[in-house]
């Protein structure tokens, strides 16, 4: 009978009273590290992995820096930068000389002038002119007014609306935009004593904001208590100081040149037809009387 020689285990093999866990280790353990290519294959992933990592902390690191400065210089990352806003005309208030046609001079003539300022009893000559031989500190003070009402001298309408006692609505500024129509905006206010309701109000814009048909219109709705005022702006954007009212259509852009032009307010009536409540003529620099 032949003798039977036991080899004992080799590192490869399994034997019954290996449990499951060690079985598995052994395998994964001859996958990954035996053979030659596959510990190539792993050390080219750990490579990979390690440049991945420092490719991203450079990234971070860049990205980190770039974002810091532009919240320095007040620009947000990935937000378009606007430009800067148009300086805010607003109506002149020293009661300087207003021509009589501000549209077509840029100052008033002597005559106007003296008879603005009252200069050398400048307005006793005009009366007397006007057939008035004796004419009384009541009718000076008339045709002062009068004078300083109908070229649109905001103070001066304000102090007679005010001692009336009734609602005087007035332009009072102009906010031009270079490009975008929700900054763009004419504001009001009711200078006078009363309040005003504003229905049959309209807010005309120059006729050089419409090349091709009617200019833009904006009719207001709602109420302005005494010294209350609103803006009409191109664009309505839910802007929490916005007048109540509409335009006719959507201003596709801004409309008030930066340059200067006429805001008109007329009134509208059923039965007599609109009437100018208020003309003014706003420039970039007011010219000096």
């Amino acid at each position: 009978m032949a003798e039977t020689t036991t080899l004992p285990p080799s590192g490869d093999s399994e034997t019954p009273q290996q449990g499951t866990s060690a079985r598995w280790f052994q395998r994964l353990r001859r996958l990954t590290w035996e053979g030659s290519a596959n510990r190539q294959v792993v050390t080219v992933c750990l490579l990979v992995y390690v440049v991945g990592a420092v490719l991203g902390l450079i990234l971070w690191r860049m990205y980190g820096t770039a974002e810091s400065s532009a919240q320095q210089t007040g620009v947000q990352t990935g937000a378009v930068a606007t430009s800067p806003a148009q300086a805010l005309i607003e109506r002149d208030r020293t009661r300087a000389c207003i021509p009589l046609d501000p549209v077509q001079e840029q100052r008033c003539d002597p005559i106007r002038l003296a008879l603005w300022e009252n200069r050398d009893d400048a307005l006793v000559g005009y009366l007397r002119q006007m057939g008035v031989a004796a004419p009384t500190t009541t009718q000076m003070l008339e045709l002062y007014g009068k004078i300083h009402v109908e070229a649109g001298d905001l103070d001066s309408v304000a102090a007679i609306a005010q001692r009336a006692g009734r609602a005087e609505v007035r332009v009072t500024a102009v906010q031009p935009s270079s490009s975008d129509p929700a900054r763009e905006y004419v504001e009001i206010q009711n200078v006078g004593g009363g309040s005003r309701e504003l229905r049959g109000l309209e807010l005309r814009a120059p006729s050089s904001a419409n090349a091709v048909g009617r200019a833009p219109v904006f009719t207001f709705a709602g109420t302005l208590a005494p010294a209350e005022g609103c803006r009409v702006y191109t664009r309505a954007a839910a802007q929490s100081d916005l007048c109540v009212g509409n335009w006719g259509a959507l201003n596709r852009g801004v409309i008030w040149p930066a340059s200067g032009a006429v805001v008109t307010l007329h009134e509208v009536s059923n039965t007599s037809g609109p009437r100018i409540a208020d003309r003014w003529l706003y420039t970039a620099e007011r010219p000096q009387p």
